[in-house]
């Protein structure tokens, strides 16, 4: 490794290797396709992974109490949902989502 250190600061010194700035990559951005917006005590994310953050909890945790409904409080919703209240300061219970998914779906 030593040896390999000497040759890469010998190339730079001789001006064979040029180290410049360059901006950052960014690897990941945005959400995963099939991440659905959740509510997650009380308060709407857009994804799952942004709720598992808000509640220290993994990703896996929320989707897995998403797909067996053993927490009332951890439950998928609607795009539309989330937009009429993702700036809310109430606590959304899922009885609020179905009678919004229910008033919404029979307009």
């Amino acid at each position: 490794m030593r040896a390999r250190n000497e040759r890469i600061a010998q190339r730079m010194d001789d001006g064979e290797l040029i180290i410049g700035d360059h901006e950052k990559v960014i690897v990941h951005n945005g959400k995963a396709s099939r991440s659905m917006m959740v509510c997650a005590r009380g308060k709407v994310y857009e994804t799952q992974g942004a709720a598992a953050k808000a509640i220290k909890t993994s990703p896996s945790y929320i989707s897995r109490y998403i797909s067996n409904g053993k927490d009332p409080e951890i439950f998928a919703i609607t795009k539309e949902f989330y937009e009429e209240y993702k700036d809310s300061i109430e606590d959304i219970t899922k009885n609020m989502f179905i009678a919004f998914d229910h008033f919404y779906t029979n307009v």
